[in-house]
């Protein structure tokens, strides 16, 4: 590789599921430089602006050292950041981690004080927590008394916040002999209404017995209770046996003095807690809880226990049951809790997904598959390492996704999309699908290494309809309804043929309308009889990267990975299941994705939904109520718009439309909830009768509490329903956090609406680390030439300056660790025209107004996961980037 940063060594890029690579060309350049210079004869000037997610920072202190500087290592030197956050952060031991600013003299904990209100929720993601371990510390600002803690051994650390106050966050490197790499990236992700999210760990606060551990011993390491005992210290100096026994959990308990300090060095842990927290106040009781959790992780990685847990003390309390329901926006959004609340299916109604095939022992999909999918990838170039490697002749009966081999891991887009449709719901794991109990699964795989071809899709599709293809057989029962969620351009004639088949047999097909960003035609989603889907993003706007155009049909929630309108500190993509192979096995995860791929199953759930509720609809119905508007929102242009198509999808409507009953009148505000963060002054209210039209509803009184909240009619009608435009003022305010109420009183209903925001000394900008922009070789993948990005107020400039005539990549990205690699976790990165569409530029001009996204990649882990006998070897993972479709 050529071209070296400042201090001296090459940057590479570390390529994340970059599986579709499209030929374009620099547009809005001429023959002059920029700057005006006239170009050297075949060497040109090239520039354009990196835009990070508007909610993004970074950690002030990271071991780049090209990057700012500010240290935050201590309470008294604390970053100050705002609600809603995604940062990224570096921390290690000294010594340790790749050569840069803090190697030498370490960086072992970093401080942030944030204003915070009741209901957010802190989640830091490690990357490797088998290499590296990290704990969560939480401190009233004040007076620096500990106020809560997450001593997990997982991915994820999460604390929820119980009251409003200024607080100080704490991430802090734990010394651990047993952990091998003490240096590591982290994501803390930091949101307001983030549903109180407590699904990964212990936290401080739980109840739980402190000095009481549940221990389940390894048999075949430890063969009495007796020895167990032994190992941790002797009966009278270690933890002393409580009740229980070697073939059940045991309850070990140890008290404070000798016998705490003997456990603790037993397990190779400092004798006290004081120096993984700050020097503020703890209590007695909290430091005695701490010890009895940082016993446990200590225990938890020990070969001969298998499982160690708190004593907990439990109580009567209610639970969301499927643990990242609180993630998945896209389905409030759609208006689909509303719909469960009138129907939840039959399991009657199948939808075929044709993809990627299916990680069919995923826990949230298992229970949910049709026993009758098939594999139709025909080439063994594009079928992929299969779980069994003699199964490389053809087509078979096994559609399970053995990954598509992307360079630095797989897609899993078929177990995505599915998940979306159909992921078991009220299960206590995972996510939700939209479907509920409506839909079961037949996993049909047409898409391998590199994508599928027409034959491959069209056999596939014919098997789920249950026509003749070249299996020789058809499944027990035709899918009712068919999820597409790829596309490619080329008009067939002939696979046109088969959808017009398909609509007169009754099945609705549903595809992805295309990533495009312009007005574009992908097919099938194009073909007549098959409803097309643009992706909108949480604001309900049109995704950035959809494709639009008269074909459309509907607009379903696709996502955007560099946006958080809702703060509550993840990105805004759409959360379902999915895979991870990068390490070389395949985890079970769930992980966020955006594109019209995200978009297309929204409609094909809804549909199921449908189906379940009226098993007469046919495609024809289904067309008509699309047609009519009563399915959908209508957002855009009245009638059809090449944006939304006929509105978007909403479920809701979609399930009252089909039960032909009479739904009582109310009012409804949307959104429920407005919060304007450090920088937004103005957001949009609807205010909309739900239910019957002929049930006569009149706003009587619409009032705010705050003198710098205010709201004003933009379309209203005359029963006072319609847009309103909610306005803050800060100017005159203290720094700090504010809320109000908004308060909607109906003939029918009253509805309330708060609204927050936060009030900051400075303008606050985005920014996700220093950025290094790379130009690669589109064969090869080495970095041909490398600059460094300026940020100005939360966008980065770039230009290279004499680039030679030819084909290029280009990449983006920081790299805090300072380990030469971009894209690795924990940073941002990104590509132009994005990570799904990398494409490929030629430079044959100078050009400007090359402007593209970085975004950080965002993972989330389920406990519930490690409940498998295949405990051991799943962790959870996933992908923030972008799918092709």
């Amino acid at each position: 590789m050529i071209g070296c940063p400042p201090n001296g060594r090459a940057r590479n890029v570390l390529f994340l599921f970059l599986t579709l690579i499209l030929t374009g060309c620099f547009g809005g350049g001429d023959d002059n430089a920029p700057n005006g210079a006239t170009s050297l004869s075949g060497f040109y000037n090239i520039d354009g602006l990196i835009l990070p997610s508007g909610s993004s920072a970074v950690d002030s202190d990271v071991n780049d050292p090209n990057a700012s500087y500010a240290s935050n290592d201590t309470p008294e030197t604390a970053q100050q950041l705002y609600v809603p956050v995604i940062l990224a952060g570096y921390l290690n031991l000294a010594g340790q981690g790749a050569p840069g600013r803090s190697t030498e003299g370490g960086d072992p904990a970093d401080y942030y004080r944030i204003r915070l209100k009741a209901g957010d929720s802190i989640q830091l993601y490690i990357p490797n927590p088998d290499t590296t371990d990290m704990d969560l510390y939480l401190y009233r600002a004040d007076d620096l008394t500990l106020v809560d803690a997450a001593l997990g051994a997982g991915q994820n650390e999460s604390l929820s916040i119980i009251e409003d106050g200024d607080y100080l966050v704490e991430v802090r490197l734990v010394d651990d002999p047993q952990m091998t790499v003490n240096a590591s990236n982290y994501n803390l992700n930091i949101g307001s209404a983030a549903g109180g999210s407590d699904t990964a760990g212990v936290r401080l606060r739980h109840d739980f017995v402190p000095g009481e551990i549940l221990v389940r011993v390894t048999r075949d390491q430890i063969s009495s209770v007796t020895e167990l005992q032994s190992i941790l210290g002797g009966k009278n100096k270690g933890a002393v046996l409580a009740e229980g026994s070697k073939e059940r959990v045991i309850r070990l308990s140890f008290s404070t003095g000798d016998q705490t300090r003997t456990l603790l060095h037993t397990l190779g842990l400092r004798s006290s807690s004081s120096k993984s927290v700050s020097s503020g106040f703890v209590s007695e009781p909290l430091r005695r809880k701490l010890d009895t959790l940082r016993v446990i992780k200590a225990m938890k990685r020990r070969m001969d226990i298998e499982d160690a847990a708190p004593n907990f003390i439990r109580r009567p309390f209610l639970q969301p049951s499927d643990t990242h329901f609180d993630k998945q926006w896209h389905y409030d959004l759609i208006h689909l809790p509303e719909a469960w609340d009138t129907y939840t299916g039959n399991d009657e109604v199948v939808v075929a997904v044709v993809d990627t095939g299916v990680l069919l022992d995923h826990p949230d999909l298992s229970a949910r598959l049709t026993s009758d999918g098939y594999d139709f990838v025909s080439s063994p170039d594009m079928e992929g390492e299969e779980s069994d490697p003699s199964d490389r002749d053809g087509i078979d009966p096994n559609p399970y996704d053995p990954g598509d081999q992307a360079e630095d891991g797989s897609t899993f887009h078929g177990t995505h999309v599915a998940g979306t449709i159909g992921a078991h719901t009220n299960n206590g794991v995972g996510v939700a699908g939209v479907g509920w109990n409506a839909a079961r699964i037949m996993p049909v795989r047409a898409l391998g290494v590199g994508g599928g071809t027409s034959w491959d899709i069209f056999q596939a599709v014919r098997y789920a309809a249950g026509l003749s293809n070249s299996s020789g057989t058809v499944p027990g029962k035709p899918a009712d309804i068919i999820n597409l969620s790829f596309g490619g351009g080329g008009l067939s004639t002939i696979e046109q043929s088969l959808f017009d088949t398909i609509r007169q047999m009754g099945i609705i097909v549903v595809a992805a309308a295309g990533n495009k960003a312009r007005d574009d035609k992908s097919y099938p989603a194009a073909y007549d009889n098959v409803v097309s889907v643009s992706a909108l993003d949480q604001a309900a706007n049109l995704a950035y990267y959809s494709s639009f155009g008269d074909t459309v049909d509907v607009a379903a929630p696709g996502g955007d990975n560099t946006a958080d309108l809702n703060g509550d500190g993840y990105p805004d993509g759409v959360l379902s299941t999915s895979g991870d192979d990068a390490a070389g096995t395949i985890s079970l995860v769930y992980g966020f994705k955006q594109g019209t791929s995200m978009a297309a199953p929204h409609v094909a759930g809804v549909a199921a939904l449908m189906k379940a509720v009226w098993p007469e609809m046919s495609a024809d119905d289904f067309f008509d109520l699309l047609r009519s508007g009563a399915i959908t929102q209508d957002l855009g242009a009245p009638g059809k718009d090449e944006i939304y198509g006929y509105g978007m999808i909403d479920a809701q409507k979609a399930v009252d439309a089909v039960l032909g009953g009479i739904v009582p009148t109310a009012l409804i505000a949307d959104p429920a909830m407005i919060d304007l963060g450090n920088s937004i002054s103005t957001a949009i209210l609807n205010i909309e009768k739900t239910g019957s039209v002929e049930s006569p509803l009149i706003v009587d009184s619409l009032i705010d509490d705050a003198d710098w909240l205010s709201v004003e009619s933009e379309t209203v009608d005359d029963d006072g329903l319609g847009t309103y435009r909610v306005s803050v003022a800060r100017t005159g305010l203290a720094d700090g956090a504010f809320g109000g109420l908004i308060t909607i009183v109906s003939s029918i209903n009253t509805v309330y609406v708060p609204v927050y925001m936060q009030v900051g000394s400075d303008d606050q900008f985005a920014d996700a680390g220093h950025h290094y922009v790379l130009l690669l070789d589109p064969e090869t993948h080495d970095a041909l030439e490398e600059v460094q990005a300026t940020l100005i107020d939360g966008i980065y400039h770039f230009s290279f300056s004499n680039v030679a005539k030819g084909q290029y990549l280009l990449y983006a990205g920081s790299d805090m660790d300072n380990d030469s690699v971009l894209g690795d976790v924990g940073n941002a990165f990104g590509a132009y025209i994005s990570i799904d569409q990398p494409s490929v530029i030629t430079v044959d001009k100078n050009a400007s107004g090359l402007n593209f996204r970085t975004e950080f990649n965002i993972n989330l882990f389920d406990s519930q996961l490690l409940c498998s006998e295949e405990s051991t070897t799943r962790r959870l993972g996933g992908s923030g980037n972008v799918e092709s479709d």
